[in-house]
């Protein structure tokens, strides 16, 4: 059983939340996830890119120990159903920066994750169906 209601974290994730040998990567990474049970919106959406793939309705968050420098590590998830209706935030990936792995992670889990749901694939529903309303 979880500790936390509105957030499910693939079995995926967690492997790489427990790969993380500091703790103090792996302490940031579960108060991230602690911001996001109590705001399902809180990381900034992402978008298609051509080095990721399809993370349209997905979400980030910065993490890593307390330093000066930028986080070097990226917490990945989506909100089920839709961004319209969050009832319940998946985390994706938890993964580095660098050369885009985070999100390299979450796009290859992205589709699979929906399907589960019982969702059409990403490349398969507009914005509107994806509950992200145009700017």
């Amino acid at each position: 059983m979880s500790a936390f209601r509105r957030v499910h974290i693939l079995p995926a994730a967690l492997t790489d939340i427990k790969g993380f040998q500091d703790l103090g990567v792996q302490k940031a990474v579960v108060s991230a996830v602690v911001e996001i049970e109590r705001n399902l919106e809180f990381g900034p959406l992402l978008e298609v890119r051509g080095s990721t793939g399809d993370l349209c309705g997905c979400r980030k968050v910065y993490v890593d120990k307390p330093t000066d420098q930028k986080p070097r590590f990226r917490v990945v998830y989506w909100c089920a159903p839709s961004e319209r209706r969050p009832r319940q935030a998946r985390i994706l990936a938890v993964g580095v920066r660098a050369e885009l792995g985070a999100y390299q992670l979450a796009a290859d889990r992205y589709n699979a994750d929906r399907l589960a749901q019982g969702l059409l694939p990403v490349e398969e529903v507009d914005d509107h169906g994806l509950g992200i309303e145009p700017e």
